[in-house]
């Protein structure tokens, strides 16, 4: 099961900049849960941005994603702004299984 990751904030980045925010995991995770994060592709598309993905550990309902502006404009992201996906890592393995022939 993918679950949305939101920015709690509004969000500036600026030109060529990176920053790391805590967001925002959409359903309840126990803290302490490992999960996959994979970059929002239509956020990516629509902005000269970058977006993280990696291993991360849920910590009171947040994850921390690094985002870099890879622009020469200020990118602004308003609150609730859907930047990426997260599945556990169980469900990941299990699907990965389903696939195989």
């Amino acid at each position: 099961m993918r679950v949305n990751v939101i920015t709690a904030d509004q969000v500036t980045i600026e030109p060529r900049h990176q920053v790391r925010l805590n967001c925002l995991v959409q359903e309840d995770f126990e803290t302490g849960t490992t999960v996959i994060v994979e970059p929002d592709a239509e956020l990516l598309g629509s902005h000269n941005l970058s977006i993280a993905a990696g291993v991360d550990t849920i910590r009171d309902g947040t994850i921390v994603t690094q985002f870099a502006n890879t622009s020469d404009q200020r990118i602004i992201l308003q609150p609730r702004t859907v930047v990426g996906q997260v599945e556990t890592w169980m469900d990941s393995k299990e699907e990965d299984e389903e696939t195989r022939y």
